[in-house]
C-alpha cells in the first residue's frame, strides 16, 4: 500500500513537472539563432563597413534569423550601391532568409520556399529537415588523416512564436 502511494505521487509529480515545462516553453517566444560561422555575418559586416547598413553590431552574436532578415531588408534600398558580387551574395542570402523576410513584411503565414529534403507546413508552423554530410581524406607523410561526418539538421517554427534548431 505504501509503495503504491509513493509510486502514484512520483508519477503525478513527474507529469506535473513535464506539464509546467511545456507550458513555459510555449508561453515564452524562442528564436532560431544563426550559427556564428554562417556567411551572413561576414556579408553584413562588409555592408556595415561600407556604410550601407546602419545599426549592425558585429560584436553581438549569435543573431536570430529574424534579426538577420531585418538587416537584409534594410539593404533593399542600397542594392544599387553594391558591387555585382555583393548583389549576387545579397540575392542568395535573401533566398535563404525568404521565410523570415516574408514574415517581417507582414505575411502572417509565410511558406518556406528554400529546398529541403523534407519540408512540412502544419497549422501554426513549419519544420525543415536537411542532411549534413562531409568526407575528407588526406595523406600525411607516415600516416593518414580521414574524417567523415554525417547527420541531419532540423529547424523550424511552431505555434508562431517557438523556434527550434537541432544539428
Amino acid at each position: 500500500m505504501r509503495m503504491e502511494i509513493s509510486f502514484r505521487f512520483t508519477r503525478l509529480f513527474l507529469l506535473s513537472a513535464v506539464g509546467v515545462l511545456l507550458l513555459a516553453s510555449i508561453s515564452f517566444s524562442q528564436s532560431i539563432y544563426l550559427p556564428t560561422s554562417n556567411e551572413a555575418y561576414w556579408f553584413l559586416k562588409r555592408m556595415e563597413a561600407r556604410e550601407l547598413l546602419a545599426n549592425y553590431r558585429d560584436a553581438v552574436k549569435p543573431l536570430s534569423r529574424l534579426e538577420i532578415a531585418a538587416h537584409l531588408r534594410a539593404l533593399d534600398s542600397k542594392i544599387d550601391k553594391m558591387t555585382e558580387l555583393e548583389r549576387d551574395e545579397y540575392e542568395f542570402l535573401k533566398g535563404e532568409f525568404r521565410y523570415e523576410i516574408s514574415y517581417l513584411a507582414g505575411d502572417p503565414e509565410p511558406s518556406e520556399i528554400r529546398w529541403h529534403l523534407i519540408s512540412t507546413e502544419y497549422e501554426g508552423g513549419v519544420m525543415n529537415l536537411d542532411l549534413i554530410g562531409r568526407f575528407r581524406y588526406s595523406s600525411l607523410y607516415n600516416g593518414f588523416d580521414r574524417q567523415r561526418d554525417q547527420g541531419v539538421r532540423i529547424y523550424g517554427y511552431a505555434f508562431h512564436d517557438v523556434g527550434y534548431y537541432f544539428n
